[in-house]
């Protein structure tokens, strides 16, 4: 990292873990799988540069205070109920419109062993700047499809929670 900036190489190493969603020169924006397991196990006594490392995220390369100040902006991420949330929140309140009692798993990594091994990573080969693009470009679409089968699924409940009113209602 020169002068804050991550070098393309750089970018193309952190793009290749998959605890990384996607990098700018000065930024690097973290899987939400990974902002919650590192969390967990913050609060289970691991230290953040272990996490951190774990991940290939090593701070002799992003740097310790960037460690620092994602554990501090995740902390209070999870106290004001943004992290790892979002679409609990949301089911939530679908819930309590429809009556729905059933109990709503609270944190979608807990329970996995979701180890961020830099071992488990794909080794990603980078040949020229192409590789770079396709590698950014695959990582956004991989964002994007988490999304949309997520969608999906509350489509599908929300159709079916509105078949079971009409059905309650006596409406064809």
């Amino acid at each position: 990292m020169r002068q804050g900036k991550f070098t393309a190489k750089e970018r193309a190493y952190l793009l290749s873990l998959p605890a990384v969603e996607s990098i700018t020169q000065e930024r690097i924006f973290y899987a939400e799988e990974f902002k919650i397991d590192c969390m967990r196990r913050y609060h289970e006594g691991d230290s953040p540069a272990t996490i951190f490392g774990e991940a290939g995220l090593y701070s002799s390369l992003i740097g310790y205070k960037r460690i620092e100040r994602c554990i501090a902006r995740w902390r209070a991420d999870e106290r004001a109920g943004r992290l790892g949330a979002g679409h609990e929140r949301n089911d939530a309140v679908m819930r309590i419109v429809t009556g729905d009692r059933t109990p709503v798993v609270a944190n979608p990594v807990a329970g996995r062993d979701a180890r961020w091994l830099a071992e488990r990573r794909s080794a990603r080969a980078i040949q020229d700047i192409s590789g770079l693009v396709l590698m950014r470009y695959e990582s956004r679409l991989r964002t994007l499809e988490s999304r949309l089968d997520e969608m999906d699924g509350r489509v599908v409940r929300l159709e079916q929670e509105l078949e079971m009113a009409r059905a309650e209602r006596g409406e064809s």
